[in-house]
């Protein structure tokens, strides 16, 4: 098998003796309870090989767990989100008993404590006690507490950074492919019982992944797929209405397009080639497919160029342009008139959900702003600002391993951080915390953060010298 599809290291005669005695209590189990009892102890019995062998693979399946929730939960007994909690819990046995060195920033760890503490604090003096406490209970069980341990065990090993991020690759072809399957020309495209923005999403994790990721490997069954599914990609995206997960992989495109053209020198003409034939391709295939998707989609690109428009040339009429992203200028704005009334502490934990009702029109009060950022600084004022804005950076400014894994966690964080600046609710959007929280605990080891730092100093490790490196950065 070709080192970029390997999920793990083989299995010792021991763990084939666990797996072994796993399957047959599974077994004995299911013969004796019945049916029901059968899928559960079989779940469960995955759930624990996953966790033990591909703990990559579980923890992407718990952050993004929306991408699929919706088609899977009437078929388990328990609720899914809880399970993979727990199984991500559970990676605290193998962190503990690994006595390995750890080469992870105390600050950003700090900062991360901190948010939790912001979130358990705020609810003394949240205008709804009974919301607030409700909103800690729901971060503390479900974001902070099985995160830690699940984000360790797999920044530890290269191998399960790489399961992390070809489990997401996976997640986005099955979206496409069932997204294609199941194309309507009138009704916003919904795939695997999820809202239109994670269908979105999840299918934009195609082109994206395939050129941080795919496009840099050595594995053609890979790129092959990553070509044959992007142009598809992007029509499922459009098909969902959903224009804030294109607009974001559009400005990102942008971005490294200028950042390449600034530096010639260091263009992967290879990469620059897969990319053009993409984009070209994706164009054809759009206009091949315009036909066939949804006008409920496609009016909605529309109506959101009216309303920039509208915005740019005085508001007048935003709210008769486009009724979604004008609640959301309504939301933004609340959130930031909040802040300004309390500056210090901010309203509390849940403050926006309780005080949104109070303060906007019925049909525009909804429970969170649909951005992160503001969010945080209307419900903890100054000091959420200061812990957002830290961890942040923190998560950019890491040096990481090289290696083109590392760096598409790193893509795939810009991504979902820009995302959660229009959407999501930071006390449900895990994806978004839990690939900041492995940006964190990467481990980098001195000897492999020294190599790192010898690579900068040529040229991205190609052996000639930089044209202007920077003295001192190596130390004797």
């Amino acid at each position: 098998m070709a080192p970029a599809l390997s999920l793990g290291a083989r299995l010792s005669p021991r763990g084939w003796v666990l797996v072994g005695l796993l399957g047959l209590t599974a077994g004995v189990v299911a013969a004796v309870a019945g049916p029901a009892a059968s899928v559960l102890v079989t779940v469960a019995v995955l759930g624990l090989l996953g966790s033990a062998f591909t703990p990559g693979l579980v923890f992407a399946a718990y952050l993004f767990v929306g991408f699929y929730k919706g088609a899977l939960q009437p078929y388990s007994p328990v609720d899914l989100t809880v399970l993979l909690a727990l199984l991500s819990a559970l990676q605290i046995v193998p962190v503990v008993l690994d006595r390995r060195e750890r080469h992870v920033p105390i600050g950003g760890i700090i900062l991360w404590v901190a948010l939790a503490l912001l979130i358990l604090g705020g609810a003394i003096y949240a205008p709804d006690q009974q919301v607030a406490l409700n909103k800690v209970a729901l971060w503390w069980a479900l974001v902070f507490l099985p995160m830690i341990p699940a984000a360790v065990r797999v920044g530890s090993e290269e191998r399960y950074v790489r399961q992390f991020v070809l489990a997401l690759f996976g997640m986005g072809a099955l979206v496409v492919v069932a997204g294609i399957a199941t194309l309507s020309p009138t009704e916003r495209l919904v795939v695997l019982g999820e809202n239109t923005i994670e269908v979105s999403r999840a299918a934009l994790l195609i082109p994206l992944l395939g050129v941080a990721y795919v496009a840099r490997q050595r594995s053609r069954p890979l790129l092959a797929m990553a070509v044959v599914l992007t142009p598809p990609a992007f029509v499922v995206a459009l098909a969902s209405g959903s224009r804030g997960p294109l607009l974001f992989l559009a400005l990102l495109g942008a971005v490294a397009t200028v950042r390449s053209l600034s530096r010639p020198s260091s263009v992967n003409w290879r990469l620059a080639g897969i990319v053009a034939g993409l984009a070209v391709a994706s164009v054809v295939v759009i206009s091949v497919a315009a036909a066939s998707l949804p006008g409920k989609s496609t009016s909605r690109f529309g109506s959101f160029t009216d309303f920039v428009q509208s915005e740019a040339a005085g508001g007048a009429n935003s709210s008769s342009a486009d009724m979604s992203a004008a609640i959301r200028v309504s939301l933004s704005d609340l959130a930031i008139s909040l802040f300004e009334e309390h500056p210090l502490f901010g309203v509390g934990t849940g403050g926006f959900e309780t005080l949104s009702p109070r303060n906007l029109p019925p049909k525009m009060a909804e429970p969170y702003p649909h951005d992160a950022f503001l969010q945080l600084a209307a419900e903890f004022g100054i000091p959420g600002v200061i812990v957002f804005v830290g961890l942040v950076a923190f998560a950019f400014r890491r040096r990481l391993p090289q290696g083109p894994s590392f760096g598409a966690v790193r893509v795939l964080y810009l991504y979902f951080l820009l995302n959660s600046l229009v959407s999501m609710d930071i006390y449900t959007d895990r994806a978004t915390w839990g690939l900041l929280l492995l940006l964190l605990v990467i481990d980098m080891p001195p000897v492999i953060r020294r190599r790192s730092e010898i690579a900068d100093l040529t040229d991205g490790g190609s052996g000639r010298p930089a044209e202007r490196p920077s003295p001192g950065l190596v130390s004797p």
